[in-house]
């Protein structure tokens, strides 16, 4: 009975001996995997970075520029308007002036017409 015991005792010695091991190895996978994950989420949320530079990118370019562009010279179109309209003040002073002097010209016509005829 001896050499059975001594064989039991061995092989339960080599099977503990063995679990440890086996612990070791799957800790040891663990953090294998670990830092594995950590480096393929670093790695996604650079892409991720990356893609979102460049969607900025290109939102810039073809959607704000424009549209900066356009609101540019729409302000430029309100500024001359608005000139127009502050300019048109004066303007209307002056062709009433004009037109006063046109007035006074047709009433007083007949005695510009002599005073030329007169000098001739």
């Amino acid at each position: 009975m001896e050499p059975q015991n001594n064989d039991q005792i061995i092989t339960r010695l080599l099977g503990e001996q063995r679990a440890p091991d086996a612990k070791e190895a799957l800790l040891a996978n663990d953090s294998q995997v670990l830092i594995t994950t950590s480096r393929v989420v670093s790695i996604r949320y650079r892409v991720y970075f990356l893609i979102m530079l460049v969607l900025v990118i290109v939102f810039g370019n073809y959607i704000l520029l424009p549209a900066w562009d356009a609101f540019q010279s729409i302000r430029g179109e309100l500024q001359s308007t608005n000139l127009k309209v502050n300019s048109f003040a004066t303007n209307k002073l002056k062709m009433d002036a004009d037109k006063t002097l046109i007035s006074k010209m047709e009433s007083q016509q007949a005695t510009i017409v002599s005073c030329l005829n007169d000098r001739v």
